[in-house]
């Protein structure tokens, strides 16, 4: 943000900020799959992620490719298949770190008064991109 110097701001052609996050064990302190998927289907985290990390020692997987491989293939969610609606409802069941549901409102406003107390129109997006 500009000095409230009393100084004009220099003109951008550029008045988004875009900031982006990690989710598993950044706005979460575990992975979203224990607290909603593991809880849900009765597996157990220890025991997954060994599998997931001797297959992908053993076979040359991508660890994220294979852990998402045993979601889809794994016979307890062929059995009772993982949907966009059953998704939705276990993500109301993730635990978030303390101080994350209220930090997007709160840096939201501020980047909203700051830009407007300084004479510009900024807007503030924020992203998830989490891979594991």
């Amino acid at each position: 943000m500009a000095e409230k110097s009393g100084k004009k701001p220099a003109v951008s052609l550029h008045n988004i900020i875009a900031i982006c996050y990690d989710f598993d064990k950044t706005l979460s302190p575990h992975n979203m799959q224990e607290d909603t998927i593991f809880k849900e289907y009765g597996i157990d985290a220890n025991r997954f992620w060994n599998e997931v990390g001797r297959v992908v020692n053993n076979e040359g997987y991508d660890k994220v490719l294979c852990y998402l491989n045993k979601l889809i293939f794994d016979p307890v969610f062929v059995q009772k298949p993982l949907t966009e609606e059953k998704l939705a409802a276990l993500a109301r069941n993730i635990l978030y770190c303390p101080g994350v549901e209220s930090f997007f409102p709160h840096i939201n406003r501020f980047v909203e008064d700051e830009s407007h107390s300084v004479g510009l129109d900024v807007s503030l997006e924020q992203y998830i991109i989490s891979g594991d």
